[in-house]
């Protein structure tokens, strides 16, 4: 009787040690092929992502990376320009978290782009590139002697290179300070936003109270427009015509 129960015991162990073991596997399968969940910890995006979004990314579609190899997994299509895209950051890039986190910006510069900046202005070979979510806080134009922020290029985009910008155009770090991303780099699309509140907040209250319930649920469009998001927002800062 004790020898049954003993075994019926270890039969339940090894049971939920191989659900477990399986579960862990579809985590690490899903995160690393399929789809994987960031948070927004910065404002270089602002207005079209906020601090506190946390958004699911379509890892897949431009293909994914076997771990520890330079594998490449069935790539659906390359990035569009002005599509958001997430990626790692440059290998040179500061941070103390180095480059185990990633960086989200929008696609500007497609390989062999010819990229400009005059004034605050964008140019894509040559034609100017308006972003209907980009804004400036800052009205003063920095010379390209002190910055590059304002006045930048001509520069053309190398072979399986991009060129990002953030929307939030006087506080984004990006392609205008530290170059081009290249492919390789890529991690994938944002699909949604799945949850938001403001990370700023230092208790668990206030971060309750300003939970963004009506972010919650848009999507992210090809075109880099963000479902219902987009639509009635008013926006603060400075447009430039």
């Amino acid at each position: 009787m004790i020898k049954e129960e003993n075994e019926v015991r270890k039969s339940r162990v090894r049971e939920f040690t191989e659900s477990l073991v399986l579960a862990l596997m579809m985590a690490f399968i899903v995160m690393t092929f399929i789809v994987q969940s960031f948070e927004i910890p910065s404002g270089s995006m602002i207005p079209t992502l906020l601090l506190g979004d946390r958004i699911l990314v379509n890892k897949f579609i431009f293909g994914t990376r076997v771990p520890f190899t330079g594998i490449k997994l069935l790539p659906l299509r390359e990035p569009a320009r002005g599509e958001i895209i997430v990626f790692l950051p440059p290998r040179d890039f500061e941070s103390p978290l180095g480059r185990g986190f990633h960086l989200i910006k929008r696609v500007i510069g497609l390989p062999g782009d010819t990229i400009e900046i005059v004034d605050k202005r964008l140019y894509v070979n040559g034609a100017q590139f308006p972003v209907p979510n980009a804004h400036w806080d800052d009205p003063a134009v920095i010379d390209r002697w002190t910055s590059v922020r304002d006045n930048f290029g001509p520069i053309v985009v190398p072979p399986d290179f991009y060129f990002m910008m953030g929307d939030n155009r006087d506080n984004s770090y990006d392609s205008r300070f530290w170059g081009f991303v290249p492919e390789e780099d890529l991690t994938g699309k944002p699909i949604m936003i799945y949850w938001s509140w403001d990370i700023t907040s230092t208790s668990v209250l206030g971060r309750v109270r300003s939970i963004r319930w009506e972010r919650i649920g848009d999507v992210f469009h090809k075109n880099g427009e963000i479902g219902r998001a987009t639509i009635n927002r008013v926006i603060s800062g400075r447009k430039i015509p």
